[in-house]
């Protein structure tokens, strides 16, 4: 890995080291906060193009609102799609249905086999719960909490043509209390807390309503970028006055599924807090849906972490990003996400994005591949490639040969095991060094990306 590479990955995780303050006094801080914001702008789109985006979720489709002929099946979504959502409710049966990435689609009822009380999944968590008895369950349906004999109650689930099939009429087996392994820790806080405040946002998910039980211990006013109720788009950002004393607080960013698209662990500008503090918050997603933005922070006193607010958002998806085109997430054959979030790091294999606008670069798509081909680097030791479409020449530097929107495959070219929707990416051994190739509908339509340089945008 080479240390200019290393060095823009380090920039990606912390794009930016605050300025010096340059002036006193509101007006002139607002001036900086606005300067600032057009140079971690910048920085954003230098991590974008390094590294990709943030995996997250393509749109949930079912194939069919009624049961399939053989009597209660129900058809639901691709796998794919449903992998990259992660987690389904259906109504009808009053069944979740859960595809991680990596796993085989499980389908768990909706009934707690506990006294058989409604469960909900809670979006802060990444928990079911019941709001009767407070007993919890982790998104695979092991039992985590609380009165219940046993886990959740699983249900016949079958993939048909690609297809994922449940059938919300027979209960199997439950999961064996004890069984695991049980997930360590939820995303953040649960929708059952002191106040007993949760609000049933979508039938069968659940969002925190009112604020969490530590809100008045930890002051903190939002004062630029995201507001409560506001939609993240491109670039988001948040801005805060910090109004009790700590190291650093931790800013998290949830899907509407609970898992986490992005964390920053952000210091006040003079260092430690009090004071204001600035969170870039970059993420890629495939289709609307709600989020929750989580602060917390380490208490000193008691020896633990706490979270004191949550925002509630809207997320849009990131532009370019449209069903059927070849920029968002990618998937291997397995239906794994080629680009997503393991522990502290990234697992990188292949990401796909638009160039970012702000440089004019909006016509263009970014491709980064891991080299060598099929690796799957994670955390910082990334090797990769970048391929380029170009069509109207905007990016500072061409690629090491044309660009063509009408190729034709190489002799040697072969599939390489990656897919978006229609698109597929085809490799030549005689070609690697040079470009790959894109192929959407059965071979009518063949695109040959160059190789290109790794480019920045300031």
């Amino acid at each position: 890995m080479t240390d200019d590479l290393k060095q823009l990955l380090d920039r990606a995780v912390d794009w930016y080291e605050p300025p010096e303050r340059l002036l006193d006094g509101a007006r002139d801080r607002l001036d900086r906060r606005r300067i600032r914001r057009r140079m971690s702008a910048g920085a954003l789109a230098l991590a974008v193009a390094v590294i990709g985006g943030i995996v997250a979720w393509q749109a949930f489709q079912p194939v069919g609102e009624s049961p399939a002929v053989d009597g209660g099946w129900y058809r639901l979504a691709h796998v794919d799609d449903l992998r990259a959502r992660r987690i389904v409710y259906v109504p009808q049966s009053e069944t979740f249905v859960i595809a991680l990435p990596g796993e085989e689609p499980i389908a768990l009822s909706a009934s707690s086999p506990h006294q058989g009380e409604r469960l909900l999944f809670c979006r802060t968590s990444g928990w079911f719960f019941s709001p009767a008895h407070g007993e919890m369950f982790d998104v695979h349906g092991n039992y985590e909490l609380g009165p219940a004999p046993s886990g959740m109650i699983r249900r016949p689930v079958r993939v048909v043509d690609g297809v994922v099939e449940v059938d919300g009429s027979t209960d199997l087996e439950p999961v064996p209390r004890g069984d695991g392994p049980a997930d360590p820790e939820w995303s953040g806080p649960p929708c059952v807390s002191d106040a007993g405040a949760f609000v049933e946002d979508e039938p069968g998910f659940a969002s925190i309503s009112g604020d969490l039980p530590q809100a008045d211990r930890f002051p903190v006013e939002i004062v630029e970028g995201v507001e409560p109720g506001g939609t993240l788009e491109d670039h988001p950002f948040l801005g805060l006055e910090v109004g009790f004393p700590a190291s650093e607080i931790t800013v998290r960013l949830l899907g509407g599924d609970g898992s986490i698209l992005n964390e920053r662990r952000v210091r006040c500008e003079e260092g430690d807090c009090p004071g204001y503090a600035y969170a870039d918050l970059a993420y890629t997603i495939d289709a609307p849906q709600p989020g929750t933005i989580l602060l917390g922070t380490f208490e000193p006193a008691s020896g633990t972490f706490v979270w004191f607010l949550h925002i509630p958002v809207a997320i849009e998806p990131p532009s370019g990003v449209e069903p059927g085109s070849y920029i968002g997430t990618w998937y291997d054959e397995e239906g794994n996400p080629t680009y997503s979030r393991e522990g502290r790091g990234w697992h990188l294999e292949l990401h796909v994005i638009e160039g970012p606008e702000h440089c004019g670069w909006q016509s263009a798509a970014l491709l980064r591949l891991a080299w060598p081909l099929g690796s799957s680097p994670t955390g910082g030791e990334m090797a990769t490639r970048l391929y380029v479409r170009d069509p109207r020449g905007v990016l500072p530097t061409a690629g090491s040969s044309p660009l063509d929107l009408a190729a034709t495959l190489p002799e040697d070219a072969a599939y390489a095991g990656y897919h978006r929707g229609p698109w597929e990416l085809w490799v030549s051994p005689s070609e690697m060094d040079n470009a790959v190739y894109l192929v959407a509908d059965g071979g009518a339509v063949i695109e040959r990306w160059p190789r290109s340089p790794d480019i920045a945008c300031a």
